[in-house]
C-alpha cells in the first residue's frame, strides 16, 4: 500500500480545523460572550468529538479527509471503534498546548515524513491512514 502523502493529511486537518474553527469561536465569542480561555477549551472539546462523530458514521473520515480522499484503520486494516476514534482525537487536542503540546504537533508533523507515516496520536490509538481508493482496490481483490 502506498504511505499517505504527510502533505494530504495536512490540508486535511487545515480543512477540519476552519469548519469547526470559524463557527465556535465566532458563535462563543461574539453571542455567548466567553473568555478566550473557555472558547479554546470549548473549541478543543468539539473538534475532537466532531472528528471521533464523524469517523464513526462516515466510514473513518471527517469531511477533511474527504476532501483528501483519505480514512483512519486500525494497523490491521479494519474499522476503529468509536474509542479508538475518541482516543485518537483527544490525543490530537494535546497539541494545543503551549510549548510542550507544540513539540509533539512538531513531531508528529515529522513523523508523517518517515517511515510509515503514522503520527503519535496514530501510534496511541494503534491506527493508520489510508487513501480510500486503496481500499476498493483490496476489497476488489478478495
Amino acid at each position: 500500500m502506498k504511505k499517505v502523502n504527510g502533505i494530504i493529511r495536512i490540508l486535511s486537518f487545515l480543512i477540519d480545523y476552519i469548519i469547526i474553527a470559524f463557527p465556535v469561536i465566532f458563535i462563543m465569542l461574539m453571542y455567548f460572550k466567553l473568555s478566550e480561555v473557555q472558547v479554546e477549551l470549548l473549541f478543543q472539546l468539539l473538534l475532537a468529538v466532531y472528528g471521533a462523530l464523524f469517523m464513526e458514521y462516515m466510514n473513518g473520515a471527517t469531511l477533511g479527509k474527504r476532501f483528501g480522499k483519505i480514512k483512519v484503520v486500525t494497523i490491521e486494516d479494519t474499522t476503529p471503534t468509536l474509542v479508538e476514534y475518541g482516543m485518537r482525537e483527544l490525543v490530537k487536542t494535546i497539541y494545543f498546548f503551549p510549548i510542550v503540546g507544540w513539540a509533539l504537533a512538531i513531531v508528529s508533523i515529522i513523523m508523517l515524513f518517515f517511515k510509515d507515516g503514522r503520527t503519535i496520536h496514530d501510534r496511541i490509538a494503534k491506527t493508520k491512514v489510508i487513501y480510500i481508493w486503496n481500499q476498493v482496490e483490496i476489497e476488489d481483490e478478495l
